[in-house]
């Protein structure tokens, strides 16, 4: 059995290509499943229905033995080679975890802290409350804010950056791994 060789990139469009082809290959056995007898079989060049039904359906089987094997051949190569961005440097499949599972959902709830605390400092500068003391003093209410915001301000562009950043890594990375299958 001879081996290939190619890119994640050409990789990954081998993989959008078998589905394409398996999932014409489905269609063409569903049309074939039952047929009028009297009627000529529209696959008779191809030895007819039944025929051509197990050659499909082992090509299907085939691909998809391919398919996995690619898929496997990726997440190898995604496993062992790792990326820098922002001196932080993990594997690119870390990475791919990190980006589905973390990156939206973090940034999202860096800006919503970030701009939850923006909002009150703005609304606490444009109208400051007061209140009576014990002792019947007027005094200026005072809010704690439980994060340092300029902190949370830098981590909320850190993260975006690395989003960004990532994709372009990733893209670099597809088109320059070889793998073999």
């Amino acid at each position: 059995m001879t081996t290939t060789k190619m890119t994640i990139t050409e990789a990954l469009s081998e993989l959008n290509l078998i589905k394409k082809k398996i999932k014409a290959k489905q269609e063409k056995i569903r049309s074939a499943l039952v047929h009028i007898s009297h009627m000529p079989d529209a696959f008779a060049s191809e030895g007819g229905s039944a025929k051509m039904i197990n050659h499909e359906s082992q090509s299907i089987s085939d691909l998809s033995v391919r398919y996995t094997k690619i898929k496997a051949a990726i997440t190898e190569a995604n496993i062992k080679n790792m990326v820098q961005i922002a001196n932080i440097n993990m594997s690119i499949h870390d990475w791919l975890t990190w980006k589905r599972e973390f990156a939206t959902t973090n940034i999202e709830f860096l800006k919503v802290c970030c701009n939850t605390v923006k909002a009150h400092m703005d609304q606490y500068g444009k109208s400051p409350q007061v209140y009576k003391d014990a002792n019947d003093q007027t005094q200026l209410v005072k809010y704690s804010y439980n994060i340092d915001y300029s902190q949370w301000i830098k981590n909320l562009e850190n993260v975006s950056d690395i989003h960004e950043k990532l994709d372009g890594q990733l893209s670099l990375h597809n088109a320059t791994v070889i793998i073999e299958i």
